[in-house]
Order: structure tokens, then C-alpha cells, then sequence
């Protein structure tokens, strides 16, 4: 294509096309294109920081509910109560207290997502001896919980105390029970006779004589 040199608008429009042209083409060669996979790296990384988050709170979470199953009965509530005294009275014992009264609900109660099995017990003994029980109840006790605690000076030549407690066993409601080792289910089946299961008794003896001349055939 032939240029017209002595038109300047020519001319100037000719220059101008050949410098935008030229301008790509550096940009093309200098500049390079901006790589997609660093574009998206933030929000990428955002994304795996959240899935961290959530991991680490659902283990929490699970931490936490083990950590409340670990403290519920599991048993059914025939088993509860006795259990529940035989931790208590080797407790008293273990600090020189007597355990005077122990009184259990018949029925457990409903606290919600649980069920309780409310409890009443009274120690008798020294006073540093009771304080020694709750501190040991409250941190090596795993499935029973103080709820009340009252105590009342009976001697005091002696520092002898009664301590009043309310402590709740709590239960998984959802628990699968059996029935305690002591229940005996009975059946009623009528009785067998003497000779049932027994052979019929063979047959002794000689067989009646035939008369003479008699056979199984008839004469004609």
C-alpha cells in the first residue's frame, strides 16, 4: 500500500497504527498473561482453612460428647442404686465417715436430653474427713455429680459432723439395658408322662395253639 507522504493526516494515522501495532506486539513478548492458578490461591487457601476450622471443631465436638458418655449409666435402674452405694460407702470408709442414710428415687426423672436418678445420703464423722470426701467425690468420682451439700455440727467437743448430700446418677436414655443376673424368667410346661419317650414293651409268651386239622383254607 502506497503512503501518501505529503498528507499529514495520512501520515499521522499511518504512524499511530504502527505504534499500536508495535505496542501489542511488546506487550505480548514483555508482559506476561497472569497465571489463573495464582488468581484463585486466596481463595483456595480460604477454603482449606475453613475445612481445618470445621475438622477441628467437629473433633472438639466428638471430644466433648465422649466426653459426656464417659459419665452416663448404661445400665438398667435396678443396677444403679446398689452400685451407686457401693462406690459411696468404700468413699466414706476410705476417710473415716459413716454413711447412716442412703435413699434412692424408685423412678429415674427426665433433665432434658437425659435422665436423672436422684439420690439422698447423710455421713457421719469428723469434720476434715467430709471435706476430704467431697474434694475426692468431685475429682475421681466419674458417674455420680453433687447437686446439694449441707453439713451440721452434732458434737462440737469433737468436731463431729452429719453431712447431708444430694448426688445424681446420670442416664443415657437411650441406653440398652438387660435384665439384672438375679431375674429368673420361669416357664410353665405340662408335665411328661412316665412312659413318654419310651419303647412299647415287647410282647412275651407263646402263641395260642391251632386245633388239629384247622388251616387257613377252605374245603369245598
Amino acid at each position: 500500500m502506497k503512503i501518501d507522504t505529503h498528507n499529514p493526516t495520512a501520515l499521522g494515522l499511518t504512524v499511530t497504527g504502527a505504534l499500536l501495532l508495535l505496542g501489542t506486539l511488546i506487550a505480548n513478548f514483555v508482559v506476561k498473561a497472569p497465571d489463573p492458578r495464582k488468581a484463585v490461591a486466596p481463595t483456595v487457601a480460604s477454603i482449606s482453612k475453613s475445612k481445618q476450622n470445621a475438622k477441628k471443631t467437629y473433633e472438639q465436638a466428638n471430644a466433648q460428647m465422649a466426653g459426656v458418655q464417659a459419665r452416663l449409666w448404661d445400665v438398667s435402674d435396678d443396677k444403679i442404686a446398689p452400685e451407686a452405694l457401693k462406690r459411696l460407702n468404700a468413699m466414706a470408709k476410705k476417710h473415716g465417715l459413716a454413711l447412716s442414710t442412703f435413699r434412692a428415687n424408685q423412678k429415674e426423672q427426665s433433665a432434658g436430653a437425659l435422665n436423672i436418678l436422684p439420690l439422698f445420703v447423710t455421713l457421719d464423722g469428723p469434720f476434715p474427713g467430709v471435706g476430704d470426701f467431697v474434694k475426692d467425690f468431685e475429682e475421681n468420682e466419674p458417674l455420680l455429680t453433687l447437686s446439694m451439700f449441707q453439713i451440721a455440727s452434732t458434737d462440737q467437743t469433737t468436731h463431729k459432723v452429719t453431712a447431708s448430700l444430694g448426688i445424681n446418677a446420670y442416664i443415657d436414655p437411650n441406653r440398652q439395658t438387660t435384665p439384672s443376673a438375679d431375674v429368673v424368667v420361669k416357664t410353665k410346661t405340662p408335665p411328661v408322662p412316665a412312659s413318654a419317650g419310651k419303647p412299647a414293651p415287647a410282647r412275651t409268651g407263646t402263641a395260642p395253639a391251632v386245633p388239629a386239622g384247622a388251616s387257613g383254607r377252605k374245603k369245598v
